[in-house]
């Protein structure tokens, strides 16, 4: 009979169960609790203090009276699915907690915020649907981090259906975000991002940047594979830091892209079809003084002729129009499908077999790199931001000289069985535009830093590309070379790396 007893009280331990949730209430114990009916409650309902709570809902409801919070959460290690809130002043609160997840939830019908992150760390937001709630759908304080909207739904909230506060990290991935009353309210920070996310019908921008009080970054926040469409303003509105979008369909807006705001900031589009907008495809609006050409080559522009602008090089453009400060050429031929496209649309006949144009090896005077870097007893000269343009020996009257000249480069600067070779001499300048020179002049209107790039004749290079030299500690070439007349002798020539700035091969733009 002992042995029975025993044998009993150990069966019955290992079937015990979740606890039963019956009434609102905190929990304050770690371990699983699950609701076996709706609850109803006046002001707040359920609290989360205890760190290692898993909360199953089993699809029950909590309906609140228009006050309080359904569900607030002050843990760290919890998980809540299967469940949904409504009717209350906020669905859900999370405030100082680590590592949250909220599963196949339905917040939904409240009077203020969906969500409301506050200084949190590591939430999750899975599966789940955020609806016609009286403010933003999902709200970030300042300082919360790595916050992540996943597969979820975000339908006609009457605010932003996400909103970040200026310091926040989050995350949209793979959201469906319909007809709600403001933009998907981001700050470009470090690891933040938004792909594979459909926004459509917004009253206003469907996504918009906001101030980050931690100023602009080196990295670009990414935005890919998205669809922004039919928006009764910008798809993308990008008053603030620094965007690269790629892959995303812009159509049917007012606008597909604008930029320009009181805040310096930067911008690529690439690869993305931009059609069927309103009134511009890409519309730059920054001051005059504070002016940033925006990198918006190798799109679709809904036809293949290329956007209406003067600078378009056809006689009668179909496509989208763009504003001044628009960087639009070379353009997609086809409508991007599958991430490709045919990036050759607005360049001469006989270059578009070569595509955009690609980097290479040259060899440059010491004193010119560190000029043209800003470095060393150079840091205070202007030098365009590093970047340069070309051109062509071709161009260049002898005026007397022997031409732009060149330098033979010995078997030595490269493996020890590679012929020697002559490479010509490019003037390079600040200016895509600036006329043919005969010589450098070094100072007056054309800028410091004029020199000449000695480049193999085999590669690509085009004067109206801009190029930045990416060789940050460039070897020790040859000295006392002579340029066959032209600037005399040039010392201490260095070989450097040089790649369009605005390829796939530039880390910097």
């Amino acid at each position: 009979m002992s042995l029975l007893g025993l044998s009993s009280v150990s069966q019955t331990g290992a079937q015990a169960g979740p606890t039963t949730i019956t009434e609102c209430r905190e929990i304050d114990e770690p371990g699983e609790y699950v609701l076996d009916d709706d609850l109803s409650g006046e002001g707040d309902c359920l609290r989360i203090t205890a760190s290692g709570v898993t909360l199953d809902g089993n699809g029950h409801t909590l309906d609140g009276d228009g006050t309080g919070t359904g569900l607030f959460i002050e843990s760290s290690e919890s998980t809540v699915r299967n469940l949904t809130i409504q009717g209350f002043e906020t669905g859900v609160r999370i405030g100082f907690s680590r590592n949250i997840t909220l599963s196949s939830v339905t917040i939904q019908e409240t009077v203020g915020l969906g969500i409301w992150v506050i200084r949190s760390n590591d939430v999750l937001c899975e599966d789940s649907t955020i609806r016609r709630n009286g403010s933003s759908g999902v709200s970030l304080s300042d300082y919360s981090q790595y916050v992540t909207v996943r597969n979820c739904d975000l339908v006609q909230n009457r605010a932003s259906p996400v909103r970040a506060g200026s310091s926040a990290i989050m995350s949209i991935e793979d959201c469906r975000i319909v007809d709600n009353d403001g933009p998907v309210s981001f700050t470009p920070m470090p690891d933040s991002k938004i792909e594979g996310t459909l926004v459509s019908g917004s009253d206003g921008p469907g996504l918009s940047t906001n101030y980050g009080d931690s100023g602009i970054f080196d990295d670009p926040t990414p935005i890919r594979n998205c669809v922004v469409r039919d928006c009764d303003g910008a798809g993308i509105e990008q008053p603030h830091g620094y965007l690269d979008v790629r892959e995303c369909t812009l159509s049917g807006n007012r606008v597909g892209y604008r930029a320009g705001g009181i805040e310096a900031y930067e911008a690529i589009l690439q690869n993305n079809n931009i059609e069927d907008n309103e009134e511009y495809g890409v519309q730059n609006t920054a001051p005059e003084e504070e002016t940033t050409t925006i990198d918006a080559t190798c799109n679709w522009w809904g036809d293949e002729s290329g956007p209406v602008h003067e600078d378009n090089p056809n006689e009668n453009p179909q496509g989208q129009r763009v504003s001044d400060d628009v960087e639009f050429v070379p353009w997609s031929t086809d409508r991007i499908e599958d991430d490709e496209g045919s990036c050759d649309g607005g360049l001469d006949e006989e270059e578009k077999p070569n595509g955009p144009p690609e980097g290479g090896t040259g060899y440059i005077s010491k004193k010119s790199y560190l000029r043209i870097k800003g470095v060393g007893p150079y840091e205070d000269v202007d030098c365009w931001g590093g970047t340069v343009y070309v051109t062509d020996p071709s161009d260049v009257e002898d005026a007397g000289f022997g031409g732009p000249g060149e330098i033979t480069v010995p078997p030595s600067s490269g493996t020890d069985d590679a012929p020697e070779r002559s490479v010509p001499g490019h003037v390079i300048r600040a200016e895509s535009d600036a006329v043919p020179v005969t010589l450098p002049t070094w100072g007056g209107d054309r800028g410091a830093c004029e020199s000449l790039l000695f480049v193999d004749p085999e590669q690509d290079l085009r004067a109206d590309v801009e190029y930045r030299i990416v060789t940050d500690d460039p070897r020790p070439g040859y000295e006392e070379v002579d340029t066959g007349g032209f600037a005399g002798t040039i010392h201490e020539i260095v070989q450097v790396e040089y790649v369009p700035v605005r390829s796939d091969g530039s880390e910097e733009v």
